[in-house]
């Protein structure tokens, strides 16, 4: 009838029905659900002897199934309706006098919902009954904290399951919710078993909920040209560094790399967090240079990442508590105090001076394969914003994929408040730093970052501030004398607070320098009186 009221139809027994369009949910407490209006065909009904399994739907990782999921599938998540013969004590319907729908999710009943659909006044269920199958998803951070509710109304005698809850997916299924997608589906069980009389499903309609929210879309910032040009780092792309961060091959395939201890990058677009359950994400790809690589005596700190309170570039310190990020340090092999029953040095991620809960060491595997520059490696970082700084956490993870070992995933629970503030007040930022990979006799000289992908905002910069720290001033234009000159037009036309009468002020740069060297020249004969 689809010129009429319309229907989907089928008189067989597990007979499954998938939508191809997946479903992809990306952060915790994004949710998607549906409602579908149906009806079971046949009839007149009878009691079923015990009972009988009617009906299913849910989300599935499979969107090539031809044949129907069993009632007891455990992979998707879904519930199912069962019609309950209602003088079946044993059942647990002591006291009803009418058979009954039930809603249970593989072979258990749901929490928090009751059986329906004839009333304990005797009123039957019949084929017929206008029946409506509402569901929701949500995402945890697991697939143990991942649940869906489910609930079962009878439009005809206008009884009630009431909201249950099902806590807890299969991995597989939380796998394809947060990857490629899952797929909505219903399906026949076995409504005519048990001679019940009702012999198929007529599905009305289904109405989606507002469609979950797209996959955002990441940054990245692989340090190649046009966007980037061999040179100073700093000033190009909303990155604002110290001077030994330097752009090379950015007609190839690009990098930014620095030779000195201790230098910082930071982007300058502000990281804001609203809600409780939203992430800020990103990852990057880095190898340490120089070589060969020699055992350090003890540990080294290499490279550190994460978020800070303030957009200035001002290094951290390993023990740095305010910012929430993570290190990477190797540690030598004969340590036994450390490793114990390591044959190779490893690397290993620590927050401020503490091994992060959950991620063990890698890099050199136990058959005595030695790290080395040019190893390539993934530093993961996923910030999740709490109801405050305490429940504020943030999960690490590297990889070396030079010989493919992973320490998993750490968590750190907890930042510091002024972190916290920042994230939900005006904005943190996201930085980078190398720290003293040289040091202890490794052989390495400093870090190379190939790329960098995250939920990073496009930066709003203004031409001609070279060190992003909002201004054009006149530390722009040293800067851009030494590391940029082509910029200097920029910072000429955006010279001072902005407006028309300031920029018309400006000096020529020529002009500039020389008032410079001026005012030196006259202190110095200023401190020459002063003698």
């Amino acid at each position: 009838n689809s010129t009429g009221g319309g229907s989907a139809i089928t008189s067989t027994n597990a007979e499954i029905a998938t939508y191809s369009q997946p479903i992809t949910l990306t952060n915790p407490s994004d949710t998607f659900g549906y409602s579908m209006n149906f009806q079971f065909g046949g009839g007149p009904y009878a009691t079923p002897t015990g009972f009988t399994y009617a009906f299913s739907s849910g989300l599935t990782p499979d969107s090539t199934a031809s044949a129907g999921l069993p009632t007891g599938d455990a992979i998707s998540a879904d519930a199912n309706i069962q019609l309950l013969d209602g003088f079946d004590e044993g059942l647990g319907m002591a006291s009803a006098n009418a058979d009954q729908y039930r809603l249970l999710s593989n072979f258990s009943g749901i929490p928090g919902a009751t059986s329906l659909g004839g009333s304990i006044d005797a009123t039957e269920l019949n084929a017929g009954d206008v029946l409506q199958y509402d569901y929701e998803i949500t995402l945890g951070t697991d697939a143990a904290t991942t649940n869906y509710t489910v609930r079962l109304q009878n439009l005809t005698d206008g009884t009630d399951t009431g909201v249950g809850t099902v806590s807890g997916v299969d991995p597989a299924l939380y796998t394809a919710l947060t990857g490629p997608g899952a797929f909505t589906f219903f399906q026949t069980l076995n409504p005519g078993a048990n001679g019940s009389g009702l012999n198929g499903l007529q599905v009305n309609s289904i109405g989606f909920l507002p469609d979950p929210p797209a996959a955002p879309v990441q940054k990245r910032f692989d340090f190649t040209s046009p966007d980037f040009s061999d040179g100073a780092l700093n000033g190009q792309q909303g990155w604002s560094t110290e001077e030994g961060w330097t752009v090379a091959d950015s007609a190839g395939t690009g990098n930014a790399a620095t030779m000195t201890n201790g230098e910082i990058a930071t982007y300058q677009a502000p990281i804001q967090l609203t809600t409780p359950g939203e992430t800020f994400n990103f990852s990057i790809d880095l190898e340490l240079t120089g070589g060969p690589f020699a055992s350090p005596e003890n540990f080294t700190y290499l490279f550190m990442a994460g978020l800070k309170e303030d957009n200035t570039n001002e290094s951290h310190g390993t023990g740095d508590a305010v910012a929430a990020d993570a290190n990477i340090q190797i540690l030598d092999s004969l340590d036994d105090l450390l490793q114990p029953t390591a044959t190779a040095d490893r690397y290993r991620l620590l927050s401020n001076f503490s091994t992060v809960l959950g991620s063990s060491a890698v890099g050199g595997t136990l058959d005595d394969t030695q790290l080395d520059a040019g190893d390539e490696l993934v530093f993961e970082y996923t910030l999740t914003l709490g109801a405050d700084a305490a429940s504020t956490t943030y999960d690490v993870a590297l990889t070396n994929l030079s010989d493919l070992t992973s320490t998993g995933l750490g968590t750190v629970t907890g930042v510091d408040q002024v972190l916290y503030d920042a994230l939900t007040g005006d904005g943190a930022y996201a930085f980078f730093q190398t720290l003293s990979p040289d040091a202890n006799g490794t052989g390495f000289t400093g870090v190379q970052v190939n790329a960098i992908t995250g939920d990073f905002d496009d930066f709003a910069g203004v031409a001609g501030d070279a060190d992003g720290d909002g201004d054009v001033d006149g530390a722009d234009f040293l800067l851009l004398q030494r590391t940029n000159p082509a910029g200097i037009a920029d910072w000429q036309a955006n010279y001072g607070p902005g407006t028309s009468s300031s920029i018309a002020a400006v000096p020529e740069p020529s002009t500039l320098l020389l008032l410079s060297f001026a005012g030196v020249a006259g202190l110095i004969r200023s401190k020459k009186r002063n003698l």
